[in-house]
């Protein structure tokens, strides 16, 4: 009976938050197709600030067929038509989904395995701690024009400089989450004889895991703006790409479906990363958990 009931409580949670998340999503919907009409009364460029969603819909959408060519195989943009616009979106939206899944996946690598590295190490860390302060300090939009100069805009640079930035927060993220670790944890390993090597292995590492996810998810996110501001200034093909093409022509519609492109993108991966870090850090307690006593 108490199975049954936890099923059903869980199930209402669920049905609550999938109706307040409709109700949000419409309500901004309204209020932005509201808005839009208001504004045409005012200005005759209502469209180019604020766009009606049978705008973006029916003009913004199959105008991307327009670009058909731009960084493609092929030399001329094509009439305004769904099919070859979802062929010019779907085309720059692999590219940028991979610059973003490649960078961030090396740049982890790397942060990570030079966090652990640091931690293991008093005087390794003695050693690239300054360089870090200082790296870590610089804002990344800073750092295109330099990527430009040392890449000239090519895919390597590109990836290089998506990785930079989620080494910069993951190398940070595991340094702190090593320094978190409770520090009896680290005196029971020694006192049953543990190596350091094996205190590492069995017990630093295992206890920074939860906080890696939380770090790693964040980077995830910020991932997308990463990719979009090297793709904004340096490269021919992508997402940012098309966004900077339809800045230049004033193309707000065309914008704001970039946009939604990266925020579903965005979601998605994280969905998937959440379900997949849930299973692995399956033996950490949940807040739900904890809140029901279980």
């Amino acid at each position: 009976m108490s199975l049954v009931n936890d099923t059903m409580v869980r199930f209402g949670r669920k049905l609550r938050f999938y109706y307040l998340t409709l109700l949000t999503v419409g309500t901004i919907l309204v209020v932005w197709e509201v808005t839009a009409h208001v504004l045409s009364f005012f200005t005759p460029f209502a469209t180019t600030i604020l766009p009606p969603l049978e705008h973006i819909i029916t003009v913004s959408l199959p105008g991307f067929a327009t670009f058909y060519g731009v960084g493609m195989p092929g030399i001329y943009g094509k009439a305004p038509s769904f099919s070859f616009a979802f062929l010019v979106l779907g085309y720059h939206s692999i590219i940028t989904f991979f610059r973003v899944i490649t960078g961030t996946l090396l740049g982890a690598a790397i942060g990570i395995g030079l966090g652990i590295l640091i931690g293991w190490s008093y005087r390794f860390e003695t050693f690239v701690g300054i360089p870090l302060l200082f790296i870590r300090t610089v804002p990344l939009l800073a750092m295109i024009p330099l990527f430009i100069v040392w890449f000239g805009g090519s895919e390597l640079g590109v990836l290089l400089y998506i990785a930079f930035g989620s080494f910069i927060m993951l190398v940070i993220n595991t340094m702190e989450a090593i320094r978190n670790v409770p520090p009896v944890y680290q005196k029971y390993a020694r006192t049953l004889g543990a190596t350091r090597g094996q205190l590492f292995r069995t017990v630093i590492i295992p206890a920074i895991v939860p906080e890696l996810t939380g770090g790693i998810r964040v980077v995830i996110g910020l991932s997308w703006a990463i990719g979009l501001a090297a793709e904004y200034l340096a490269t021919q093909r992508g997402l940012g790409r098309m966004m900077i093409l339809s800045e230049q022509y004033m193309y707000t519609g065309r914008m704001i479906m970039i946009a939604f492109l990266y925020m579903i993108f965005s979601i998605g991966l994280n969905k998937v990363y959440v379900q997949g870090a849930n299973y692995i850090t399956r033996w950490v307690p949940r807040v739900e958990e904890i809140r029901e006593g279980r």
